[in-house]
């Protein structure tokens, strides 16, 4: 069986560029949900937003990055999806949000194809 954290390689000690702006464009998309859901009673927001930052946290604590990217990607979709579902609320901090997810999406996808580790 696969493990699903690899304690042989260093996670912090490994990350480039590509890997820190993944974690920065997830950690701005968790703050935002949980602001907007902390401030307009939204538990989904909440949800939404504390499953980014765990995510990176995953991230950072070692577990494989190819799993997780192959996870964020669908995640990520689903939340626009639902944004689009939902009337686009929250137009101006929703239309930063997806933007981040955006770019957040085609990255992990560049980082699926490309990242080996």
């Amino acid at each position: 069986m696969s493990q699903v954290i690899d304690r042989s390689v260093p996670s912090i000690d490994t990350l480039n560029l590509g890997h820190t702006f993944a974690i920065v464009l997830a950690v701005i998309t968790g703050f935002i949900h949980l602001y907007l859901g902390l401030g307009f009673g939204g538990p989904k927001l909440i949800l939404a937003g504390v499953g980014f930052l765990a995510g990176s946290g995953l991230f950072l604590a070692g577990v494989k990055r190819r799993w997780l990217y192959g996870l964020a990607i669908p995640y990520t979709i689903i939340q626009l999806l639902l944004w689009v579902e939902m009337g686009q609320p929250f137009i101006r901090f929703g239309l930063v949000d997806k933007f981040v997810q955006i770019l957040f999406i085609l990255l992990c996808g560049y980082l699926l194809i490309t990242d080996r580790s």
